[in-house]
């Protein structure tokens, strides 16, 4: 049996006195790594600019005001560059550090919007997952122009007359696309990321917990999505090239019923011996009611949980 205990309550990053600009509010989860200088990252972004953490050990994290990465925030969803906040991070020596981009797009254009705004309260909004890298420990990222940074994303093009409830014209489409990556683990020869895919601009129930794989970080066009049986879905750019079948490029939730949209922290448990998936969420544990917390998932292939 697993047991957790809980310490005493300690502030990592105190807004009224640490914040960089009036937007810096982080609402990802926090990842750290460990640089080539032996500084710990942290790294806890958020749009338009991404300010991370830096210290000698986490008792010492300090907030620096230099944004490692800031928004492209295009007007044109065919721009793919827009409200970024890094999630992830990934090193192998400390000094080029792999990242993954949560990418959001909010429809400025369109009247069941909000016309002139580009900010996350625009309700019309439509997601993707890009990739910047860091050369210099985690100070500074940049980013293959658009689209070479692409990663992944929903194989049809953003479409603002979408209907978000069968029957209310007018009403701004549901949130949809793939969201919040979390941290990359690796596995034999594969890297791996796990994360939120909200499958449909109508049904906000089609959504799970999708994973991805490629053997090369450095190129965003590698990775390929589980299908539900292997991981088969390539890389597409629905601006680009529109499939005549888009089903067929549509993530597979893994362990739906499981785990639902948990997919945030993902290591490899050496007491254990299994994968761990930590989050958030509001679940039911058999026969009791829904409860909100944090919880834990176990999987021997990051498939089955």
């Amino acid at each position: 049996m697993i047991s957790v205990s809980l310490g005493k309550e300690e502030v990592v990053f105190d807004y009224s006195q640490e914040q960089c600009a009036e937007m810096d509010l982080p609402d990802v989860y926090a990842h750290a790594i460990k640089n080539y200088k032996g500084e710990i990252v942290l790294v806890s972004g958020n749009a338009p600019d991404n300010y991370f953490m830096f210290g000698k050990d986490f008792n010492s994290l300090k907030r620096n005001c230099k944004p490692v990465i800031k928004s492209g925030n295009k007007w044109e969803a065919a721009a793919l560059d827009h409200q970024e906040w890094i999630t992830s991070a990934y090193s192998e020596d400390g000094k080029i550090i792999h990242a993954l981009v949560h990418n959001e797009y909010h429809d400025p254009f369109a009247s069941n919007c909000m016309p002139g705004n580009t900010d996350p309260g625009n309700p019309c909004w439509y997601n993707f997952i890009s990739y910047a890298q860091s050369t210099d420990g985690g100070y500074t990222f940049t980013q293959k122009p658009s689209p070479d940074h692409l990663v992944a994303i929903l194989p049809f093009q953003w479409n603002a007359a979408a209907m978000a409830v069968i029957g209310k014209a007018g009403a701004p489409p549901e949130v949809h696309g793939y969201m919040e990556p979390g941290n990359i683990i690796k596995k034999d020869e594969y890297y791996y990321s796990m994360f939120a895919a909200l499958l449909s601009p109508t049904d906000p129930m089609q959504r799970g917990t999708c994973i991805m794989r490629t053997a090369t970080l450095e190129d965003p066009s590698s990775w390929k999505v589980w299908d539900g049986k292997g991981f088969n879905i390539p890389h597409i750019n629905p601006y680009k090239n529109q499939p005549s079948n888009p089903n067929q490029y549509i993530c597979t939730p893994v362990s739906q019923q499981t785990i639902g949209d948990l997919r945030s922290s993902l290591t490899h448990n050496t007491y254990l011996q299994k994968y761990m998936l930590v989050g958030t969420g509001v679940y039911q544990h058999e026969d009791n009611p829904q409860s909100c917390g944090f919880w834990f998932s176990l999987s021997d292939d990051l498939i089955i949980w």
